[in-house]
């Protein structure tokens, strides 16, 4: 079993999808990322800080939801990032 790259704890599919190099390379990594949106948790931002809704959202929060090809890929992309 695949375990999430730790910057996937913090970064959410849809800024992932749009902002990181490789994604559109990666098969229906970009589609997948996109199906998570509509499930995402909403947030009252004014009754919480933002250390408060971190994670809240984010790639590990929908791991379930990708094939153990789009895991791996992902955490390559993830790792990748890094170095940028």
């Amino acid at each position: 079993m695949t375990k999430p790259h730790f910057s996937l704890r913090y970064t959410r599919p849809d800024e992932a999808a749009e902002c990181w190099n490789g994604i559109l390379a990666a098969g229906d990594l970009y589609e997948a990322l996109w199906a998570c949106v509509p499930k995402y948790k909403k947030i009252d931002y004014e009754d919480n800080g933002p250390h408060d809704v971190l994670g809240i959202n984010s790639i590990q929060s929908f791991w379930h939801s990708f094939t153990e090809t789009q895991k791996r890929a992902l955490n390559e992309i993830a790792a990748k990032q890094e170095q940028y």
